[in-house]
């Protein structure tokens, strides 16, 4: 099954290598949708054919695009939408913007420090939180060799929103600039991804930890009745995780799922109360990641199935009904496979193998009339077709063309790697 598409696009006039980025969603004054519920491109990629794109994250009401100058490798942060409690980083004078803009210089300003780089770049709901590197100063340099990087100093900062200590700075002060977090005890030179989500904020490392910080009211960190003000460790052997508000769902390197938190509707996968530590959950197949919702989870595995559980009265959890669910049900997909998936508040988006966008439980316009279960995203533009990724926000979905040549690079090198570590006689040790 194709995306709907017009001919009247005017794809021919875009190099390859332009930033496709197209968005859909209920329109506020807080996000850059420029239409209701139908899905357009958010940017005219000809004006920004000097970038590609590095990664995109969606907030509550905001979302920051990370992207690269193709000539000087400078990265640059773009955000739009809502920023009335700081979570763009930039002064609140700066107020809220539904068009995007630059504020890359603002933060540069803001850290003070030479030759700073943003690796990383993460919307929660209405915070956020950012990796940067920069030139030592001996002066100040932190004494903590784990956050050196190529003779480059690291911090890890956040912005925003900060009631349940979601920032990571040790108190629950909200801030309108980015802060640098409490992050003594971790590695930052071995952090692979930051996610940052609802009131919570992780990080998993290289070696597969899980470190957290922000709302655990309801124990979705794993950690009765404490505190989490700063970054601590929840979980080792991770491969995937996400935050909600008031569950959590951890993936183990095994593919195995484990569910905390409320229980509400069933949306931790099983039909007993509240969990205030971590609990594996039975699952039917091997888990490969996890996306939730407000009241919802799913989790795709590794055969490209997609299971639900929870809240599902918008039809969110794509099983063809309006009936919550306490248990994990398999998504209704006519036989697809897909690689990829992300909630908004009440909804689902899903990327088939074949780089299909689809979505169930929203009120946009899609190709086929039952919302209940996943139909691809309707749109007339055939740039569209040219879409690989997928990042959902509270009421808003985007939906981005990644340069995949890096990542077929990795695949190959990592292929080749293995082989020569099937072959050696290093020592394990060494080989690590």
């Amino acid at each position: 099954m194709k995306r709907s598409t017009s001919s009247s696009s005017k794809e021919s006039s875009y190099a390859n290598d332009d930033p496709i980025i197209f968005g859909v969603g209920e329109s506020t004054s807080y996000q850059i949708l420029k239409e209701s519920n139908s899905t357009h491109l958010i940017i005219d990629p000809s004006k920004y054919s000097k970038y590609k794109v590095i990664s995109i994250s969606c907030g509550g009401d905001f979302l920051f695009l990370l992207l690269q100058d193709k000539v000087t490798l400078q990265n640059r942060l773009f955000s739009a939408g809502y920023n009335g409690t700081g979570e763009q980083g930039v002064p609140t004078n700066s107020g809220s913007s539904c068009e995007l803009r630059d504020i890359t210089d603002p933060i540069i300003e803001h850290i003070k420090r030479k030759n700073i780089k943003i690796l990383q770049a993460q919307c929660g709901w209405n915070h956020s939180m950012i990796l940067v590197e920069y030139d030592t100063d001996d002066n100040s340099i932190d004494s903590n060799i784990d956050n050196i990087y190529n003779n480059r100093e690291l911090a890890l900062l956040g912005s925003g929103f900060n009631n349940h200590g979601q920032l990571g700075v040790g108190n629950a002060s909200s801030t309108n600039t980015f802060v640098k977090a409490n992050t003594d005890h971790i590695p930052l030179n071995q952090i692979e991804r930051l996610i940052s989500r609802f009131n919570t904020c992780a990080i998993i490392t290289k070696d597969r930890n899980l470190y957290a910080a922000g709302n655990n009211s309801s124990g979705e960190l794993g950690k009765p009745n404490e505190l989490l003000y700063k970054f601590e460790l929840i979980f080792n052997k991770v491969m995937d995780a996400d935050f909600s508000y008031s569950h959590s769902v951890i993936i183990d390197m095994e593919g195995q799922v484990w569910t905390a938190g409320r229980n509400d509707n069933g949306k931790l996968g099983r039909s007993d109360s509240n969990l205030m530590v971590f609990t594996k959950v039975d699952f039917p197949e091997k888990a490969i990641k996890v996306s939730l919702g407000i009241h919802h989870t799913m989790v795709l595995t590794e055969l490209g199935n997609v299971y639900g559980a929870g809240y599902n009265e918008n039809g969110e959890l794509g099983i063809n009904t309006n009936q919550a669910s306490p248990v994990f049900k398999l998504v209704e997909s006519n036989n697809l496979k897909f690689k990829d998936i992300s909630c908004g508040f009440y909804f689902t988006s899903f990327l088939t193998r074949s780089n299909q966008v689809m979505i169930c439980g929203s009120k946009w316009k899609i190709v086929g009339d039952n919302k209940k279960i996943p139909q691809p995203l309707h749109c007339d533009d055939n740039l569209f077709n040219l879409v690989n990724s997928i990042y959902a926000g509270g009421y808003f979905l985007i939906a981005f063309k990644k340069d995949e040549n890096e990542t077929k690079q990795l695949k190959e090198m990592f292929k080749k790697l293995k082989l020569i570590i099937n072959n050696s006689t290093l020592s394990d040790v060494l080989i690590k």
